[in-house]
Order: C-alpha cells, then structure tokens, then sequence
C-alpha cells in the first residue's frame, strides 16, 4: 500500500491532480461538491481563534491538502468575512510532495480524507488466532502469505480497536495515525485537531464491515476490493478507527468531543445562513444550476455528509 499510493515515480498520489481528484478524476471529496463546505469549515477556525483569544499568530495547518481546492476556499472565505483572523492567520498546506508543520503551533490542525489513505496492515483472525497478511513478489506477481502476528502494538490495536474478533474475517491496524497523533502531540501548544473521515467506533465495527474489512480502491468513480490490480493507477483507502483516535488522544491528554457526522457539522457551523446567502446571491439563477446539483450531491439524504464523520480534539487549551 505504501508503495502503491506513496512511491516518489509511480505511486499513485504522485500522478497529475487532474487525473485523481474531481469528477473527471478518480473520486471527489466534499471541497468539490459545494463551497459552502469550506465556508462552514471556516466557521469552524474562526471559532477556536475566538477560543484561543485571537493570539497574533494562528496557525492553520491542512494534513493532505490535495489540489489546494479546500485551502482556496477557505482563505478566500475568512478574507472577505473574518478579517482579523486573516491578519492573523498563517495558513499551511501538508501534502506528500510540499509542506511541513511548524515546530510550534497554535491553532487548528485539521484533515479531510487523510487518514484512510494512509498504509496499514491487515490481520485475519482465524482459530483463535492472528494472522497477519504479507505480500510476497517473488514469484512476479503478488501473493498474499499469512505469518504469525508477534507485534503487541498489533496485539493492543485488535483489542481495544474492536469489541470482538470473528474467525475468518479481516481486520486493519493503522499504526501510521498513532504516530502522526504522537507528533502532533509534540508540536501543538494549544489549539485543536479535526479529523474529518469516512471511519466506524468499535460497537459499529459488525453492522458496516464485511468479512474482508473495509480496503476499498478507487479508479474513475469505480469502486473494486483488489489492491493487486493496477498498482499505482488506482486509490486505496481504509475506514477509520475513530475508537483508536479517541483512545490515542486520551493517553496524550486530550480532549475528545463527540463524533458527529459533517451533516451535524455543516448545520452546527451555520449551514443555514450559508444557505440563505447564496440564496440571495441567487442561487436559483438558471444560470447556476450546475452550482445547485453540486450543493445536492453535499446536502443529498445519505450521500456524502452523512456518511462522513467528524472528530474534535482539544489540545492543551488551559
């Protein structure tokens, strides 16, 4: 997975943007549907540089910032609405090919779509057991071989990540977050992180998994459950273990509010008036029907916005 989505020539996310994001692309994320996502998201970085007592400098760092969509909607947003917090604000993009995070932040740390992208490993638990799965190319091709699991980080993942464990099916540990947690941990002087993710907690886990776990891979709005095929042309993610985020956060000394979903969202960060702008911005212009069938793939009954999922991590604020 590493090599498939992070290789410098041939991984995946090394491709041109316009070939992975967007609707002639691989898949889209909320920042491609409507701006009023960004607009509310905004909202939501205004609020804590109010929190945080509107300190000189606030920092805004995006992990994954992609095509830079998300980022130039959202400083266009604060611009023409929250001018204090522009003068302000110092505004940094993270994606795999730019950016790094400052040594000291204060402020909002915040991702969307991130962690499912990140590598993980996977176990199938079978007779009591724990497998992990490896790859072995030695023969040309990719062949999945079982090995014992001898990790206890593994080990503590599949306890506390799950409420039970079922033989025969897959599970994923995505050790990789643990450790961006730890480093932002060790960066962040006060402020907070916001995980916006496709992910489940643990009582979850059995009504929305299959036996196969939950890798999906992405080609041109095509959705197949086959890592091994077209290495390097294709997305692959897995959904979050929001139990383990909590529970990292908690050793750290954070703070956890509840999960919600970006619809609970949206509407906490005044969806609402966002909406009766654009409506007397005239939004039911006939000229702007493309712009009102993107809000509809945001706001649409069981599409996006409520299938994605909001955590907020407070950090060290007093």
């Amino acid at each position: 997975m590493e090599i498939c989505l992070y290789d410098p020539v041939e991984g995946y996310y090394h491709r041109e943007r316009e070939k992975i994001f967007g609707r002639k692309g691989d898949y889209y994320t909320s920042p491609h549907t409507h701006e009023c996502f960004a607009h509310c998201l905004a909202e939501e970085i205004q609020h804590w540089f109010c929190v945080l007592g509107e300190p000189a400098r606030f920092h805004v760092c995006e992990l994954g910032s992609g095509d830079g969509r998300l980022a130039s909607q959202i400083l266009e947003y604060i611009n023409d609405n929250h001018q204090d917090l522009g003068k302000c604000l110092d505004y940094i993009e993270v994606d795999i090919d730019r950016g790094a995070l400052p040594e000291d932040i204060t402020g909002v740390v915040f991702s969307n779509e991130f962690f499912d992208a990140l590598p993980v490993r996977r176990v199938l638990y079978e007779d009591k057991a724990c497998w992990e799965i490896f790859v072995d190319h030695s023969e040309g091709e990719a062949r999945e071989v079982l090995k014992p699991l001898k990790d206890p980080f593994v080990e503590a993942y599949l306890e506390d990540g799950f409420d039970l464990l079922r033989s025969g099916w897959i599970y994923e540990v995505n050790n990789r977050a643990f450790k961006i947690l730890k480093d932002l941990n060790e960066r962040l002087s006060s402020g907070c992180v916001v995980t916006i993710d496709y992910g489940y907690m643990a009582s979850e886990y059995e009504e929305m998994a299959t036996d196969q776990g939950t890798l999906a891979c992405y080609e041109r709005h095509q959705v197949t459950d086959n890592p091994y095929q077209n290495p390097g042309t294709q997305d692959i993610t897995c959904h979050i273990n929001f139990e383990m985020l909590m529970k990292w956060g908690e050793e750290l000394g954070w703070s956890n509010q509840e999960l919600i979903s970006q619809r609970e969202f949206l509407y906490k960060r005044g969806l609402l008036e966002v909406l009766e702008v654009e409506e007397e911005g005239g939004l039911f212009r006939s000229d702007r029907l493309e712009e009102r069938l993107q809000l509809k793939e945001l706001l649409l009954p069981g599409g996006i916005s409520d299938r994605m999922r909001i955590l907020v991590q407070q950090v060290r604020l007093g």
